[in-house]
């Protein structure tokens, strides 16, 4: 520890900095909006070379911390990698070797939401003086928390007009998903009219979707996500990139159950599902 070279550390962390802004310069998108960018904390300016090139010697307590903090974050640093750039993996019960990336991003996703609302004849009517968009998450998962928190700080960062459709204002409404049975009660305490689902992480996702679907149904709330699976289990339309682009992809069945009702320009527009999968 003692042997724990001051130079060395500027050159990792000049190493580091850099590779993060390329990723940035790459996944523009950041998960953590209010986090600093290239602040080097106080732990590390202290092993940093002073203004004369002279290294001054750390204190023994500040060259422990570093050394526990460089070892923290070389081992969290696969498990965090994934939220960067909003680049995520889809947690199953499956191994996490059969692992599929998903790319999610709400203000892509709330302008495609937007565009594809211009081809729907009834979110006029259901919305009235409001169109509220509920925010479907798990509290005990980081991934869905996560989520949550960028759409609810994507509405901070729009312009007015970006926060209205057609003239109706718009709105994030957050739902936590504790149990299907209490659902359907909350989706009518906060009158909302549209439904993304986050990622999920439960013991049987397809049941647990099912009911969401049903609820929905009943309750004539149309649902989309960024998880082009869940339309298996009924949800109506989902935001995928394929060769970089962003692609429509619409469950038309359980879209109609919803009570959407998109023109023929759009359905030529999107995959549909069952369609040449």
């Amino acid at each position: 520890m003692n042997n724990f070279c001051p130079n060395g550390l500027e050159v990792f962390l000049n190493s580091f900095f850099k590779a993060s802004r390329e990723l940035h310069k790459t996944c523009p998108y950041n998960l953590k909006p209010d986090r600093p960018e290239n602040k080097v904390p106080a732990v590390f300016l202290s092993c940093l070379p002073s203004a004369n090139n002279q290294p001054s010697k750390p204190p023994k307590l500040y060259r422990r911390l570093l050394l526990a903090s460089l070892c923290l974050l070389l081992t969290l640093s696969p498990v965090f990698q994934p939220a960067s750039g909003a680049v995520l993996s889809k947690f199953s019960q499956q191994q996490a070797a059969s692992a599929q990336p998903y790319y999610l991003n709400p203000a892509r996703e709330i302008e495609l939401l937007k565009k594809i609302l211009g081809f729907e004849r009834n979110w006029k009517g259901r919305a009235g003086q409001e169109l509220v968009i509920g925010i479907l998450y798990q509290k005990g998962s980081s991934i869905s928390s996560w989520i949550m928190e960028d759409w609810l700080n994507l509405l901070s960062q729009m312009s007015e007009s970006d926060r209205q459709l057609e003239g109706v204002p718009i709105s994030f409404q957050k739902i936590e998903l504790d149990a299907t049975s209490s659902l359907e009660a909350i989706l009518i305490e906060n009158k909302i009219h549209i439904l993304y689902i986050t990622p999920l992480e439960t013991k049987n996702i397809a049941r647990t979707l099912n009911e969401i679907v049903r609820i929905c149904g009943k309750l004539k709330i149309g649902t989309f996500t960024a998880v082009p699976e869940y339309l298996d289990s009924g949800v109506a339309i989902s935001f995928q990139l394929k060769d970089e682009k962003s692609q429509i992809v619409i469950n038309l069945e359980a879209s109609r159950a919803q009570g959407f009702d998109f023109s023929s320009q759009l359905l030529r527009l999107a995959k549909i599902k069952g369609k040449n999968d």
